[in-house]
Protein backbone atom coordinates (compact mmCIF):
# COMPACT_ATOMS: atom_id res chain seq x y z
CA UNK A 1 0.00 0.00 0.00
CA UNK A 2 2.98 2.27 0.53
CA UNK A 3 3.69 2.27 -3.23
CA UNK A 4 0.06 3.14 -4.02
CA UNK A 5 0.16 6.07 -1.58
CA UNK A 6 3.44 7.26 -3.10
CA UNK A 7 1.96 7.06 -6.60
CA UNK A 8 -1.05 9.13 -5.56
CA UNK A 9 1.09 11.68 -3.68
CA UNK A 10 3.54 12.02 -6.56
CA UNK A 11 0.70 12.55 -9.03
CA UNK A 12 -0.85 15.25 -6.83
CA UNK A 13 2.53 16.98 -6.43
CA UNK A 14 3.27 16.84 -10.16
CA UNK A 15 -0.23 18.18 -10.85
CA UNK A 16 0.40 21.17 -8.58
CA UNK A 17 3.68 21.93 -10.39
CA UNK A 18 1.98 21.61 -13.75
CA UNK A 19 -0.83 23.93 -12.62
CA UNK A 20 1.68 26.51 -11.36
CA UNK A 21 3.49 26.45 -14.74
CA UNK A 22 0.18 26.90 -16.55
CA UNK A 23 -0.75 29.89 -14.38
CA UNK A 24 2.70 31.46 -14.80
CA UNK A 25 2.43 31.08 -18.57
CA UNK A 26 -0.68 33.24 -18.68
CA UNK A 27 -2.18 30.86 -21.24
CA UNK A 28 -5.63 29.34 -20.92
CA UNK A 29 -5.53 25.74 -19.67
CA UNK A 30 -6.54 24.25 -23.02
CA UNK A 31 -3.81 26.14 -24.89
CA UNK A 32 -1.16 25.31 -22.29
CA UNK A 33 -2.05 21.60 -22.37
CA UNK A 34 -2.05 21.51 -26.17
CA UNK A 35 1.34 23.23 -26.30
CA UNK A 36 2.83 20.97 -23.63
CA UNK A 37 1.71 17.71 -25.21
CA UNK A 38 2.65 19.01 -28.63
CA UNK A 39 6.19 19.54 -27.35
CA UNK A 40 6.31 16.08 -25.78
CA UNK A 41 5.02 14.52 -29.01
CA UNK A 42 7.55 16.45 -31.09
CA UNK A 43 10.35 15.36 -28.75
CA UNK A 44 9.42 11.69 -29.10
CA UNK A 45 9.39 12.09 -32.88
CA UNK A 46 12.95 13.52 -32.84
CA UNK A 47 14.37 10.44 -31.11
CA UNK A 48 16.36 8.09 -33.33
CA UNK A 49 13.86 5.39 -34.39
CA UNK A 50 16.52 2.68 -34.40
CA UNK A 51 17.35 3.34 -30.74
CA UNK A 52 13.86 4.21 -29.47
CA UNK A 53 11.48 2.41 -31.83
CA UNK A 54 8.55 2.19 -29.41
CA UNK A 55 8.63 5.87 -28.38
CA UNK A 56 9.07 6.98 -31.97
CA UNK A 57 6.38 4.74 -33.44
CA UNK A 58 3.81 5.31 -30.69
CA UNK A 59 4.31 9.03 -30.06
CA UNK A 60 0.67 9.75 -30.92
CA UNK A 61 -0.68 7.22 -28.42
CA UNK A 62 1.69 8.27 -25.64
CA UNK A 63 0.22 11.77 -25.47
CA UNK A 64 -3.45 10.80 -25.70
CA UNK A 65 -5.95 11.33 -22.92
CA UNK A 66 -6.03 13.83 -20.14
CA UNK A 67 -4.35 13.66 -16.75
CA UNK A 68 -7.20 11.69 -15.23
CA UNK A 69 -7.04 9.04 -17.95
CA UNK A 70 -3.27 8.66 -17.53
CA UNK A 71 -3.56 8.57 -13.72
CA UNK A 72 -6.18 5.83 -13.83
CA UNK A 73 -4.13 3.83 -16.33
CA UNK A 74 -1.02 4.05 -14.12
CA UNK A 75 -2.97 3.14 -10.99
CA UNK A 76 -4.50 0.14 -12.76
CA UNK A 77 -1.00 -1.01 -13.82
CA UNK A 78 0.25 -0.66 -10.26
CA UNK A 79 -2.70 -2.51 -8.73
CA UNK A 80 -2.56 -5.26 -11.37
CA UNK A 81 1.13 -5.73 -10.68
CA UNK A 82 0.59 -5.91 -6.92
CA UNK A 83 -2.25 -8.38 -7.45
CA UNK A 84 0.28 -10.92 -8.73
CA UNK A 85 1.76 -11.15 -5.23
CA UNK A 86 -1.50 -11.85 -3.38
CA UNK A 87 -2.04 -15.42 -2.24
CA UNK A 88 -4.23 -17.27 -4.70
CA UNK A 89 -3.94 -14.55 -7.37
CA UNK A 90 -3.28 -15.33 -11.01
Amino acid sequence: MDRVALYISADAYEGSLYQARQRASGKPVEEFVADFFGQVHDYYRTLPPARFPFLYEHADVLVQGDGEVRFEFGLELLISGLDRYLPGAG
